[in-house]
Order: structure tokens, then C-alpha cells, then sequence
């Protein structure tokens, strides 16, 4: 597979985690390149007390991706973004939620710049809780997801989105949304996507797949759906491999090349051809 690329299209990787070690991890697998996702601000160790703060997590993620490249053969994409979970995570923290809403929009705003400095190449992960939350706050982050598709459309780029796992009902809610703010639907990256959610049919978003066995074996591999694979890899000490380890991805697609249950076309196709059209970026060996 040297002739092919290899990409992981949501990772996480930290200094103060596994950092370098984690990309040589997915390099000496196999890996090409990879989509290096901002992780929640906490992760950083950061208090979050103003908009700049923000800058200084975005920044941590850009300043890892020129790391990897200038120490090893792969190259890094990064996404920043305000994660979703903030908005509850500071809230419990004492903060206010205008105060809180008020910083996640800066955030945005300046996540938007990163992109439009060509510092990151799309928006994320942005979203809406999960978990269960009071209607209250999810109608709040109904809003703040609506003004960082604001953002995502003026920088002309896509976005990472994080959310419930997709159904007939909650679909509506994305598809609603994001023809009202005018993104283009394959834009549109779901995140932590599962064989399931690709087979509804209302809106033409991308997936991006977790590399799960299960799910693979359960993935229609010529399915008309847009899709690539992710680990979501977290390079959290407390949380060693999860969610899935930085080898998984090249891993998985040995074991479907091995298997001949895909051929070297279709893997061309989701690593090259389609993050291409989707990030606007050229991905060579």
C-alpha cells in the first residue's frame, strides 16, 4: 500500500499527550496524512476567561501540525473549532451563559480567521450536545451552531460537526439548518458517523466514519453517501486508545484491501479524491 494515501480524518493529538509519538504511531502503520482536530479548550490546560484564550488552544493544534511535518513523511490538516461541550462545561464551572455563549462566538470568529490565514482547513468540531441537556441550553446551542455555519460560510470552508447520532427526526434538524445558513451539504462532515446514519436519505451530508470493525463490516463500502474514516482518537492519559488508537485507520484498510473487500480505487477515492473536493487541499505521496 506505499503507493496509496492513508487518511485519518478526525484526530486528536496533544504536546501534552502522546503528541509526535501518536503521529509516528499512525505513520509507521501506514498513515499519509491526517485531520488534526482542535480538542476542547480544558485540554489544553486552559481557563477559559477571554476570546484570546481560544487563539492560544487553536494555536497549540496548528504549532503540533508543523511538528509532525517538519519530523515526519505526513501531512497534517488541522480544524479548529469551539467545541459544543463548552458551553455546559463552564457553565457548571460558574460561569454565566451569556458570558459563555458571548466567548464561544469570539471563538468562533477567530477560528473563522485561522481558516481564512490558511492556518486551518475547516471549522470544528462544532455541533450541539450529545447528551441529554435542558431545552433551554440545547436551544442555545442550536444557535451557536447556526452562527459557527455563519462563520464557516464567509470563510467558504467545511465543518466537523458533532451531534447526537442521526435519526429521522433530529436529521431534520441539521438539514433545516443548514439550508437556512446556505452551506453546501457535502460540507457538511458528521463526525463520529455510524452505517446507520448513512442510510438516511434526507440530507447529502459527508460521513466521517468511525474505523470500528463493526462498523466497517456493516458499512455499505459502494454506498453513493460521501464517507471517510476517523479514529477520534482523544490522546487522553486517563483514556489510553481511545477511541480508537492512532494505528487503526492504515490497519483497517489492509484489512479490507486483504480481504478484498475493497480494491485500490475505492481507497484512492475516500483518501484522495474526496478530502480534496471537501477541503479544497491536494493530498499526494
Amino acid at each position: 500500500m506505499d503507493d496509496i494515501p492513508i487518511l485519518d480524518n478526525h484526530i486528536h493529538l496533544k504536546e501534552q499527550g502522546s503528541g509526535l509519538e501518536g503521529a509516528k504511531e499512525f505513520e509507521k502503520a501506514g498513515g499519509t496524512h491526517m485531520v488534526l482536530v482542535n480538542l476542547p479548550s480544558w485540554s489544553y490546560g486552559i481557563s477559559l476567561t477571554e476570546p484570546d484564550d481560544y487563539r492560544k488552544a487553536f494555536q497549540k493544534t496548528v504549532s503540533l501540525a508543523k511538528k509532525i511535518e517538519k519530523n515526519l513523511d505526513l501531512d497534517v490538516y488541522p480544524v479548529v473549532g469551539v467545541h459544543p461541550a463548552e458551553l455546559t462545561k463552564w457553565m457548571e464551572a460558574g460561569r454565566s451563559l451569556s458570558k459563555t455563549i458571548k466567548l464561544m462566538k469570539e471563538g468562533l470568529r477567530i477560528a473563522r480567521k485561522f481558516v481564512e490565514e490558511n492556518k486551518a482547513v475547516a471549522i470544528g468540531e462544532i455541533g450541539r450536545p450529545h447528551y441529554s441537556v435542558d431545552p433551554k441550553i440545547m436551544n442555545r446551542s442550536m444557535q451557536i451552531f447556526k452562527f459557527a455555519l455563519e462563520q464557516a460560510k464567509i470563510a467558504g470552508c467545511p465543518v466537523q460537526v458533532h451531534m447526537d447520532k442521526l435519526n429521522s427526526e433530529n436529521i431534520k434538524d441539521l438539514k433545516d439548518l443548514v439550508e437556512e445558513v446556505g452551506i453546501e451539504e457535502k460540507k457538511v462532515i458528521k463526525h463520529f458517523a455510524e452505517p446507520a446514519e448513512m442510510d438516511l436519505k434526507e440530507f447529502n451530508y459527508t460521513a466521517s466514519v468511525t474505523a470500528r470493525k463493526q462498523n466497517i463490516n456493516k458499512l455499505d463500502l459502494c454506498s453513493k453517501k460521501p464517507f471517510m474514516f476517523e479514529t477520534d482518537y482523544l490522546d487522553d492519559p486517563n483514556r489510553p486508545g481511545a477511541v480508537l488508537g492512532p494505528k487503526t485507520v492504515p490497519r483497517r484498510f489492509k484489512w479490507l484491501l486483504n480481504q478484498d473487500k475493497i480494491d485500490k480505487s475505492k481507497i484512492i477515492e475516500i483518501n484522495k479524491k474526496l478530502p480534496e473536493k471537501i477541503y479544497n487541499i491536494s493530498i499526494e505521496l
